[in-house]
């Protein structure tokens, strides 16, 4: 049941390995910065032996759905971005390359936290197994979305960096408020139909869904002209 949580990342990483090999500059990118995604990754392996042996957190049993909500929004989302944060702190890198390697930083990282993080779930649920991994992923993609369009307000000094922060705060939040229906038992309908919305929203806000992406990925594919 776990496999999927434990697979659905690093096909992302090869995805976007075997986009990168089809574009010279953006692979040179890419080994440029072969250290980042190690780091990461063994970063990961670090922060979860410690969380095994050292962190007891018990689970939330209370009924309020925003604070289950909050409470997995920061185990999942604030605690990697916080790493991500005290990575672009310390690289020498320019502003424009610190935000841009989030991806290649923050995807090694949960193909190990994010598997650990659902086995400590001990549930078997198809929400749990498939739906939660989905979410995560579209997650991160919003969230790097998110912060090109922060920075970029930040840079033009734009008072709409507001407006994009508000944004990042629902949109990273919203999977966990769907996770928090399907912990308090609401209808199976609703808590899957928003899965879906969310995900179709978060393609289509990255330009993941437009019929354009899908036909250059299908030429690319099938190397056709």
């Amino acid at each position: 049941m776990y496999l999927f949580s434990f697979f659905i990342f690093p096909i992302l990483v090869l995805y976007y390995l075997s986009i990168a090999i089809k574009n010279t500059e953006q692979l040179n990118y890419i080994k440029e910065r072969m250290l980042v995604p190690i780091f990461s990754f063994v970063l990961a392996i670090i922060v979860c032996g410690i969380d095994a042996f050292f962190v007891f957190e018990s689970s939330y049993f209370g009924e309020n759905i925003l604070l289950y909500s909050l409470r997995y929004w920061f185990s999942l989302i604030i605690v990697p971005s916080l790493f991500y944060f005290f990575y672009i702190l310390f690289s020498k890198d320019s502003w424009v390359d610190r935000v841009n390697t989030y991806f290649i930083f923050i995807v090694p990282f949960y193909a190990v936290y994010m598997p650990f993080k659902i086995m400590s779930y001990n549930s078997d649920s198809f929400f749990i197994a498939f739906i939660k991994p989905i979410l995560c992923v579209s997650c991160v993609y919003i969230i790097f979305f998110e912060i090109k369009n922060i920075y970029e307000c930040v840079i033009n000094k734009s008072y709409k960096v507001v407006l994009f922060g508000i944004l990042l705060l629902v949109e990273s939040l919203f999977p966990f408020f769907i996770e928090a229906m399907w912990f308090y038992s609401y209808n199976f309908f609703i808590w899957f139909v928003l899965s879906i919305i969310y995900v179709l929203y978060v393609a289509t806000k990255t330009r993941r869904f437009s019929p354009e992406y899908w036909l250059n990925e299908l030429k690319r594919v099938f190397k056709t002209k």
